[in-house]
């Protein structure tokens, strides 16, 4: 049997240790090489998802500009409203009936007889109807929209009789009654206005 030289056992040892570190260089470089897609795709689906992202947010940027121009025009209208109801109220208070009750009790309270026994056949049997009418009456200078209660508070009558009252002065076209029974108020018709502002 013959031996090889030790040189020749060297350099194969040598050449096999360098091919299974090519193979081992390769299988790790093709190891890589996937991760690297893998990365790649992953890199690539967030890509989209941030992409779909920015356009959701342009759009509810757009949303949130749309709903402030909306705030905006709804704000401008709320202030339109209010000065609209301060000049009507201006407009109420300059049209309100303004006379001394002290002076005009007396004549009022004589209209409310004469009127009441001419136009809807009313006579009074107490002299005191006749003055709680033109007290009543006399309110409406001290606010333009006076409901059942505060006629109550006001002269401090009973409900009973703030209910007789109205129906009367409300017969005389006096007044009118706005709103429903338990929030509703009365307010002085044209009629009612001008007595106040030409008692007899």
């Amino acid at each position: 049997m013959q031996n090889l030289p030790a040189s020749s056992t060297s350099q194969n040892l040598t050449t096999d240790t360098l091919q299974h570190t090519i193979e081992s260089l390769n299988a790790t470089n093709k190891s890589l090489q996937i991760k690297f897609d893998l990365l790649r795709s992953l890199f690539d689906a967030m890509k989209v998802d941030f992409d779909s992202l920015r356009e959701n947010f342009d759009a509810w940027n757009d949303n949130f500009e749309s709903l402030q121009y909306l705030i905006d025009a709804t704000n401008d209208k709320v202030d339109s409203t209010g000065v609209l109801i301060e000049s009507t109220t201006d407009k109420v208070d300059a049209s309100r009936p303004i006379v001394e009750p002290a002076k005009a009790k007396a004549e009022i309270q004589q209209v409310i007889v004469t009127v009441a026994r001419e136009s809807i056949c009313l006579t009074f049997g107490q002299d005191d109807i006749p003055s709680r009418l033109a007290d009543e009456m006399l309110l409406f200078l001290k606010s333009a929209n006076i409901s059942p209660e505060q006629f109550r508070q006001g002269l401090g009558a009973s409900r009973s009789t703030i209910q007789r009252d109205m129906s009367i002065l409300k017969k005389l076209g006096w007044i009118t009654f706005h709103g429903s029974r338990n929030n509703g108020y009365f307010t002085l018709t044209e009629k009612g206005m001008e007595v106040l502002k030409k008692p007899v």
